[in-house]
């Protein structure tokens, strides 16, 4: 036979207000073959009550360690503003910020650059308007000074002091006057067609122009030519062109059978030929 026993205990729930309740239950039985005999069962009951208190006061907060809070800055107001810190006036604002405080400024400038261009010029040559190269006369080897001007390298001009002369009074070749050589030889203003010549009988005078049909009624035509680049004149002899400075007619073209004293001089007449387009 088997004696075997357990004990059994139950609890009700608590609520704030009930009383506490629990049970307890021992059985024992014995077994043997083939009978089961029960015995001995008993029953314990406890109460238990709580009371539940509400508590009145608030939880203490728990100490926090102070913060680091830096003092607040107190904003200074100046009653004048800083030239440098201040706007700019008139066109200068535009510039730049540095020149509100006067910086200076370095300018660099860059050389520009080089281009070449080729350019093709045709020129068309035309037939002179004379049947023969016209031409001015440029003075050379003469010396003179006029009012500071040295006349070598000048060009002779129409003058109308004395009649029509030609003579050098410092002009370019822009004022010259435009000669020719007609089919006889005469030099030829070209502008007026009035020849060169002298008055017969003298050894030395001015060479004045006039009108062809005058000129061989009254007077002793020259007859010119050009060589080697030169002009040359002659009425009938040889005859020498001069100038001669102080004279009346101040460096107009004399001629005469030879050389007069100083101041005359025989200098170069130099033939430049230019074309005048009709």
């Amino acid at each position: 036979m088997a004696l075997c026993a357990y004990k059994r205990v139950s609890s009700l729930p608590i609520s704030p207000t009930s009383p506490l309740t629990s049970s307890s239950q021992t059985i024992i039985w014995t077994t043997a073959d083939p009978t089961v005999t029960k015995s001995s069962v008993a029953t314990v009951t406890s109460t238990l009550t709580v009371t539940s208190v509400a508590l009145k006061e608030k939880r203490d907060a728990a100490p926090e360690p102070a913060l680091d809070i830096v003092p607040r800055q107190v904003t200074a107001s100046p009653t004048s503003i800083p030239t440098y810190a201040s706007a700019c006036s008139g066109t200068v604002r535009y510039s730049s910020a540095c020149s509100c405080i006067g910086a200076t400024h370095t300018t660099t400038t860059a050389k520009a650059p080089t281009t070449t261009t080729t350019v093709s010029k045709t020129s068309t040559v035309t037939e002179c308007a004379s049947p023969f190269p016209t031409f001015v006369l440029q003075l050379e080897n003469s010396g003179i000074v006029l009012n500071g001007i040295a006349l070598d390298g000048t060009y002779a001009e129409f003058d109308d002091g004395d009649g029509p002369l030609i003579g050098f009074n410092g002009s370019p070749r822009s004022q010259a006057i435009i000669l020719s050589l007609n089919a006889a030889g005469n030099l030829v203003m070209d502008p007026n067609g009035l020849i060169a010549a002298t008055d017969y009988g003298q050894s030395m005078e001015l060479l004045h122009f006039n009108d062809v049909a005058d000129a061989y009624a009254t007077e002793d035509p020259a007859v010119c030519s050009v060589s080697g680049g030169q002009l040359t004149c002659s009425t009938g002899a040889p005859k020498i062109l001069m100038l001669c400075p102080g004279f009346g007619a101040t460096n107009d073209i004399f001629i005469g059978v030879s050389l007069e004293p100083a101041p005359c001089v025989s200098p170069t007449f130099k033939v430049v030929p230019v074309c005048v387009v009709p």
